[in-house]
């Protein structure tokens, strides 16, 4: 709030409201932090409901605010509708994180920049594991369960043209290959293994987060993204040609759709119970890939980071430990 008029703004979007609107905007933001319910705000800002709900479905088109609260049964139309639009929420978190705001501002430094391309390779080499066990799903039909099969064969192998791209910036394939995940990274990659654990609703909102636009990106949209990218950090250039090789078979092979939709349309309609655990695992998943970016930024602060990292051996931790192996 500054002066008469309030801002509510992230990387892409700015709005302003002022005079009575801003008064609004300010109580129901201080409200929302305290309760859970529009009713409950409105009650406690002094403001009626329509207005209430007037200005939250504004900062809801803008993805500022999630609508998590559902009635007893949800049909599938409106079902992917709130799943997308949770997907893009959670989404525009992630990016608006210092790490990712840095990276894709070009303001990283050199070793941060080859260390989320290392993190990356490891995170999409990854796929062969958790979302083999994701697509083992039996029990459903065919035509639903069919897209999380073809979304695995496609993605299965997608790891060596991130690989390739880290040889060609300098890195050895030594160094590649031998490379374990940071905790972050590997906090990541145990939350996916979890989700295709848990049942293919579970398994398949994890992708909600990574599929957040309702339209695939246009070959020229995704020119331009690299362009700069590779201007900005021309030493990672091939590991930027790499991403765009990458996104362009995923619009090719229609990535953008709701891995999810095809079960949500199967069911017909969700319980609440089903729609608040599709919610709770695409805010984990969001949590992780948090904690993701904040690695990549605590660890990769020099040369050596990216140059060097001791693979763990059990005799290393006794020799950390201060035993003798024998």
């Amino acid at each position: 709030m500054i002066e008469d008029s309030c801002l509510v703004e992230d990387a892409e979007v700015r709005l302003r409201f002022s005079g009575d609107s801003a008064m609004l905007c300010a109580a129901v933001f201080d409200a929302i932090e305290k309760v859970g319910s529009v009713e409950e705000i409105a009650s406690q800002t002094g403001y009626s409901i329509a207005s209430v709900n007037s200005l939250l479905d504004m900062l809801s088109s803008e993805d500022f605010v999630l609508n998590a609260s559902f009635g007893e049964m949800t049909d599938a139309r409106s079902a992917i509708e709130r799943v997308r639009s949770a997907g893009r929420f959670w989404n525009k978190h992630v990016m608006c994180q210092r790490f990712p705001l840095s990276l894709f501002g070009a303001h990283a430094i050199r070793d941060q920049v080859l260390g989320w391309g290392i993190e990356f390779y490891i995170f999409v080499r990854a796929a062969r594991e958790y979302m083999a066990r994701g697509a083992s799903r039996i029990d459903g039909p065919t035509a639903s369960l069919g897209g999380l099969w073809s979304h695995f064969a496609e993605e299965a192998f997608h790891d060596e043209i991130f690989r390739r791209g880290l040889i060609r910036c300098g890195l050895s394939e030594g160094n590649i290959n031998n490379r374990v995940p940071l905790p972050s990274t590997m906090g990541l990659l145990n939350h996916l293994w979890e989700a295709a654990e848990g049942g293919e609703l579970q398994y398949a909102s994890v992708f909600a987060l990574m599929q957040p636009l309702s339209e695939p990106a246009t070959s020229e949209s995704i020119v331009d993204k690299y362009r700069f990218l590779k201007k900005s950090y021309p030493f990672a250039s091939p590991l930027f040609e790499a991403f765009q090789t990458h996104d362009g078979i995923d619009v090719d092979l229609g990535h953008s759709h709701l891995s999810i939709e095809p079960l949500m349309r199967d069911r017909g309609m969700l319980s609440a119970h089903e729609m608040q655990s599709i919610f709770k695992s695409i805010r984990r998943t969001s949590d992780c890939f948090d904690m993701f970016f904040s690695g990549i930024q605590s660890y990769y602060g020099n040369e050596l980071s990216v140059s060097y990292r001791q693979v763990p051996t059990v005799g290393g931790a006794i020799l950390a430990s201060g035993e003798r192996v024998h």
